[in-house]
């Protein structure tokens, strides 16, 4: 583990605020394996900023809030400066606040790294998941949001769908690998509780 003791405990904290159904300390833990996974197929060392952008992109969670990637992506940069940290903070900063709408704004010629698009498949990996994890993600998206009308809810969360299923890339997943293990069943599960959420 690359993160700092002193890091783990404190976002360890946060992540089981009882207000977390599903950004909690299980997505955590989830989205770490699939980093493992990832690295022992592909023979490959990874950055250790995607372990950092793992613990920090959702250590902010308020679901009243449209500010919470910014806010977790603040809140990282208070840790670089308390703990003198040796890392790219500015590509740490980018995979976080690229998790926002999960596209990556390319301006001033910026060069995608491959631990960016990486890092947003880990965090999109539980779409391609069993149908049953699947719809127990989906049933805890809709309790982190119970405080809004299942009407309001529905409209937003099918918006959400269908850009993910319809984006401009024609794929869900950036990078071959995850897209080889999870597009199929991505979208057999999102077009699934499209239909869900259309009734």
């Amino acid at each position: 583990m690359f993160i700092n003791k002193q890091i783990y405990i404190d976002l360890s904290i946060l992540y089981n605020q009882s207000h977390r159904h599903y950004h909690n300390i299980n997505h955590i833990n989830h989205c770490l394996g699939e980093l493992q996974q990832y690295k022992e197929k592909n023979k490959l060392l990874l950055k250790r900023e995607v372990e950092y952008a793992i613990w920090f992109h959702d250590a902010v969670y308020n679901p009243f809030s449209k500010t919470n990637e910014e806010d977790s992506a603040n809140l990282f940069l208070q840790y670089v400066r308390d703990f003198d940290l040796s890392i790219d903070e500015n590509l740490v900063c980018k995979m976080i606040s690229a998790t926002k709408n999960h596209e990556i704004i390319n301006n001033n010629g910026f060069t995608v790294p491959e631990e960016l698009n990486v890092f947003l498949d880990i965090d999109m990996s539980i779409l391609g998941q069993s149908q049953e994890v699947y719809l127990d993600y989906a049933d805890k998206i809709r309790k982190e949001y119970a405080h809004v009308p299942y009407q309001t809810f529905s409209a937003h969360r099918l918006s959400f769908l269908d850009k993910l299923r319809n984006n401009k890339d024609g794929r869900i997943f950036k990078t071959d690998y995850f897209r080889n293990l999870y597009e199929k069943k991505a979208r057999y599960n999102i077009a699934m509780e499209i239909k869900h959420l259309n009734k």
